[in-house]
């Protein structure tokens, strides 16, 4: 029997990893994935740095106010959060609210990859950060 696919099955995109020192944890997750980091990009709206690594994000604060600073606080390195790649962000996001999920974001946002995110509260989903994202759509030539 063949099942027919799920148009709301989505694919997870990336795991998000809090970590004290990018530079620090890049070597172990290079070694795990047997991929290159990619070069260190700050996202001074979010109080971070990133970098991906295959399908794992690292996520270092340099605000300590912010909240993966927090998140870091609480419990030390640790998985941050699961994204699922989405068609259309603002959609999905509407559907799961609706569904009685708890939004962080109300509105989308642009993410690290370019493309829009939404995250959904930890307390609707039983206890994991979950984003939503949508990745930026190439431009065609005319």
């Amino acid at each position: 029997m063949d099942p027919s696919p799920n148009p709301l099955h989505y694919p997870v995109d990336h795991i998000g990893i809090a970590v004290r020192s990018i530079e620090e944890s890049a070597p172990l997750f290079e070694t795990l994935t047997g991929e290159r980091a990619s070069p260190r990009r700050s996202l001074p709206e979010h109080g971070i740095d990133v970098c991906f690594i295959g399908a794992v994000e690292l996520l270092e604060p340099h605000d300590q106010g912010g909240a993966v600073a927090r998140f870091l606080a609480a419990g030390g390195s640790n998985l941050h959060h699961v994204a699922f790649r989405v068609e259309n962000v603002s959609g999905e996001l509407d559907r799961l609210v609706a569904a009685g999920f708890r939004p962080i974001d109300r509105t989308p946002r642009p993410g690290a990859h370019g493309g829009l995110v939404a995250f959904l509260h930890p307390r609707g989903t039983g206890g994991a950060l979950v984003e939503l994202i949508e990745r930026a759509r190439p431009v065609s030539a005319p």
